[in-house]
């Protein structure tokens, strides 16, 4: 990192970081997290605690550094479309690419499961150096499955059932 800041003529760089629980548990040590890390590059984190109270109405998306958590995508295609194509209501760090948008027009249409998959891997490559977004983690989603359990056609829109598990799920014992 310590290069970057050097190729932008700068010794080092002082941010804000807004976070607030109400982001995600742990949203406020997942930032001290950032600190610690950022530090050896000479990039200084100033982590702002900000209240739960009007955490999503006041700072994300109006800040200019915050914690979010982003849930489980069906494809990597339905992702690129929330949050990276320009004027996307959840585009969080306003990223735009020419080439991105060539690539994610191309590979929506693109049967060939190979050159599909080369395409969504450039796609993420521009995302990771030119989006402007620090992802941490990659959080796991785990289901299971029990014949005693009952429930109707499962929407595939989301994990757990398109996140009706628990009003939709009932118990066929």
């Amino acid at each position: 990192m310590r290069l970057h800041l050097r190729e932008a003529g700068l010794d080092a760089l002082e941010i804000n970081l807004s976070a607030s629980n109400a982001a995600y548990s742990g949203a406020v040590d997942a930032a001290t997290l950032v600190l610690g890390t950022a530090e050896p590059a000479g990039i200084k984190v100033n982590i702002v605690r900000e209240p739960a109270d009007g955490y999503w109405s006041d700072v994300y998306m109006k800040k200019p550094m915050f914690a979010n958590y982003w849930g489980g995508f069906t494809t990597a295609s339905e992702m690129f479309s929330t949050g990276y194509v320009p004027g996307a209501a959840w585009n969080e760090s306003h990223f735009v690419s020419e080439r991105f948008m060539e690539l994610l027009e191309a590979s929506n249409g693109e049967l060939d499961t190979g050159l599909r998959t080369e395409m969504l891997h450039e796609m993420q490559a521009i995302v990771r150096d030119e989006a402007g977004q620090l992802i941490w983690a990659f959080p796991d989603n785990i289901l299971a499955r029990n014949d005693s359990v009952a429930h109707d056609e499962l929407a595939s829109d989301r994990p757990t059932d398109g996140h009706h598990i628990f009003e939709r799920w009932c118990s066929a014992a």
